[in-house]
């Protein structure tokens, strides 16, 4: 954990739909408060150096074509576990951690698990607002018993 003093919008960036639709929120959200994005990549340290942000510009690349302007994006690639790595990060009370949420439809039932397990982790643990953004548009789910309360339906 950083001794920062400053609020930031941390987004967990992938490039499934859910996470193009969290994308969008997190810029969004960082230029409505005024206040630097965050764009975390978190991933296995076998999978190459931690400094290759490429994955994060192909994110923004796919849902902007370029890092929009009027934000300032600050690149982090983060070791998992995925939960700790961006719960640690978003820990300013003024901080929003900002998550795609699972995705409904034919998904391998393996990824529909992990990120379930990872929004509902992150609610859990954080420190902050967490918003849960649905890949269909709909309303953001901002706290962990809407969310909690969705998933049982």
């Amino acid at each position: 954990m950083s001794d920062r003093q400053t609020p930031q919008v941390i987004v967990g960036v992938d490039r499934s739909a859910s996470g193009r639709a969290a994308l969008h929120v997190a810029v969004t959200e960082a230029i409505r408060r005024g206040v630097p994005l965050h764009a975390v990549h978190v991933r296995s340290p076998l999978r190459g150096p931690v400094d290759d942000y490429r994955f994060i510009g192909a994110a923004f690349e796919d849902c902007f074509g370029t890092v929009p302007s009027g934000v300032e994006v600050r690149p982090s690639i983060l070791l998992t576990p995925v939960v700790s790595a961006l719960t640690a990060r978003a820990h300013h009370p003024g901080d929003v951690l900002v998550l795609g949420a699972p995705a409904e439809g034919p998904h391998r039932w393996w990824h529909r698990l992990w990120s379930r397990s990872v929004v509902q982790g992150c609610l859990r643990r954080a420190r902050c607002p967490v918003i849960v953004v649905p890949v269909s548009g709909g309303s953001p789910v901002v706290s962990a018993d809407d969310f909690l309360a969705r998933e049982a339906l």
